[in-house]
Order: C-alpha cells, then sequence, then structure tokens
C-alpha cells in the first residue's frame, strides 16, 4: 500500500483509476490525495472530474461549489461543461471565456470554447474556429483531433462531406495520432481511433479498420461503441465467432445496453443458433420492453 504522505503517487493512481474507468478505485485514491495533500486546490480539482467521468452532476456541483473562489480554470472548465448538460450554452461560454483569461495553458479551454461554438452558431462557425487556432498553435496533437473530428462528422467545408472525401478525414485522424506525444488522453485516443475505423470501414478497408477498432479499445476498454464496430466489421466478414465475442464482451462490460443484445442475436441467427438468439433477445426485452424493433426480432427468432 502506497504510504499517505506520498500525495503524487496517489494522484497518478486515482488518475490511472479514473482512465480506466474504475470509477469507485479512482474516488478512493483521490481522497487519499487529498488527505496528503490538504492544502491543495488540486485534489479537490481532479475529484470533480471523476465526479463528471461517472456522470454525478449534482456532486460535481457541489465539489466546484466547496472550491468557492479557489476555483482552476480546468475547475471552471468542468463548471461549463456542467452547464452546456443543463442546456445552458451560453452561460457554458461566458464560464469559458473566464476561465481563458486566467489560464496559463489555454489550449483545451479554447478547444472547449470551439464546441460551444458550435453548438451555438453551427458546425462552420466551430471548424473556422478551429481553423485560427491552428495558426496560433501549430502542430498540437489536442487542436489536431478536433480538426479531424471536425472533419470526420462535418468536413472541412461542406462540400468535403458530399463530395466524399472520407480519405481526407482519415488522413487528418492519422495525422493528430502521428503528432500525439502523450498530449490526448486515453479516451480522445480511443474515439479518435474508433472514428476513423469507421470510415475505414465505410470505404471498404476492413482489415485496417479491425486494428483501428481494437486500438481504440486498447486505449478506452469500456468503449461500447468501439466493441460494437468491431463485431459488426467482423460479422460483415462472416467471421461470427470473433464477432459474438465481441459483443458478448461488451454484455460483460455493460449488461443494461440492449444493443450487443440485438446484434448478437443476429449474428447467432446467422449461425443458426436460435435457441441461443431468442434467449439475447428476450434478456434485451427485459431491459426494453416496449421497442418495437426488439419485439419485431424477436417474433421472427420464434418463427424459425
Amino acid at each position: 500500500e502506497l504510504a499517505p504522505h506520498k500525495a503524487k503517487l496517489w494522484h497518478k493512481l486515482a488518475e490511472a483509476h479514473l482512465s480506466m474507468g474504475f470509477i469507485p478505485e479512482a474516488e478512493k485514491a483521490a481522497q487519499r490525495f487529498a488527505e496528503s495533500d490538504p492544502k491543495s486546490i488540486k485534489p479537490l480539482e481532479l475529484q470533480v472530474q471523476i465526479a463528471m467521468q461517472a456522470g454525478d452532476q449534482e456532486k460535481a456541483a457541489q465539489l466546484l461549489a466547496n472550491a468557492g473562489e479557489k476555483r482552476t480554470p480546468e475547475m471552471m472548465g468542468m463548471q461549463a461543461q456542467l452547464e452546456r448538460q443543463r442546456g445552458n450554452a451560453k452561460g457554458a461560454l461566458q464560464i469559458i471565456d473566464r476561465a481563458i483569461q486566467s489560464a496559463d495553458r489555454p489550449l483545451r479551454l479554447l478547444l472547449e470554447r470551439a464546441e460551444l461554438v458550435g453548438e451555438l452558431e453551427g458546425p462552420q462557425a466551430k471548424m473556422s474556429t478551429l481553423a485560427a487556432l491552428s495558426k496560433q498553435f501549430p502542430k498540437q496533437p489536442s487542436l489536431l483531433l478536433r480538426l479531424a473530428e471536425g472533419q470526420i462528422a462535418h468536413g472541412v467545408s461542406t462540400s468535403l462531406k458530399a463530395t466524399g472525401k472520407d480519405s481526407e478525414a482519415i488522413k487528418a485522424g492519422y495525422s493528430a495520432l502521428k503528432a500525439d506525444q502523450g498530449d490526448l488522453n486515453a479516451s480522445e485516443r480511443g474515439n479518435l481511433h474508433l472514428d476513423i475505423g469507421e470510415l475505414l470501414a465505410k470505404q471498404g478497408q476492413l482489415d485496417q479498420a479491425l486494428h483501428q477498432f481494437k486500438l481504440a479499445i486498447e486505449a478506452k476498454p469500456n468503449a461500447a461503441g468501439a466493441y460494437l464496430a468491431l463485431g459488426k466489421t467482423h460479422a460483415k466478414r462472416r467471421e461470427f465467432t470473433a464477432a459474438l465475442s465481441a459483443f458478448e464482451q461488451l454484455i460483460d462490460i455493460q449488461p443494461e445496453d440492449v444493443r450487443p443484445y440485438c446484434e448478437a442475436a443476429r449474428v447467432l441467427k446467422e449461425m443458426r443458433n436460435y435457441a441461443r438468439a431468442e434467449q439475447m433477445l428476450r434478456r434485451a426485452q427485459t431491459l426494453q420492453p416496449d421497442d418495437l424493433e426488439i419485439n419485431r426480432l424477436l417474433s421472427t427468432m420464434m418463427t424459425l
């Protein structure tokens, strides 16, 4: 066990648990960090981050209130996220602007500001804001990430997506990954690998897509989207055992998510294992008894 006075070690341990999605363990380590360094605001900042990732808005808001005037720019950024989640994008933008003024390293806050600009004024305004930042902060991995994600979602211009130039977005994604030297967190890397993989799959490059989905899972082991994409791609290649394994792993991680049950049922149907397919759909129906698609699939399966 780590000695209580080793605040930095408790800090690193809490961050490691958080990056893997182990919320209770992260909370315990963060509490030991706070006890080891009671005069620092950093433990409270980390506790807010943990509460935010856990989806506990009430706890995050209370912790921010406890910080009072000692709130760091990073904590103000998280307060802005709370306001955004509550549907108050304008209020969030005002908080972000105040945080940027006092931040020594404002890039992450500026990126959050670009997201809010996009929400308030549309995707083109967001991309224009990111393009301006890219001139101010050249070759920054986190900025390249947002540019890549913007290209993937909306295109560099309104014509990019319409002309089907997915390769431009893929290239931007690879550039962000190549430039990264630890600046991107695990969640950002995982999301980027997933985005690249989905575009590769769309182009029919299934081998490369599978590789990206596996990298996404390595970076973000609890990423539902990556497991779903991995399973669907294996199914498209008629690699049904591998597809089923991906869906079953997601069921173990997120048993309340109906999607892997439905996808597993489709795979089991292709494998002619109708009894297990029906079992999967009945478990999905238990979670969402009024879902029309689940009930339709179940009715079809029961006739086989």
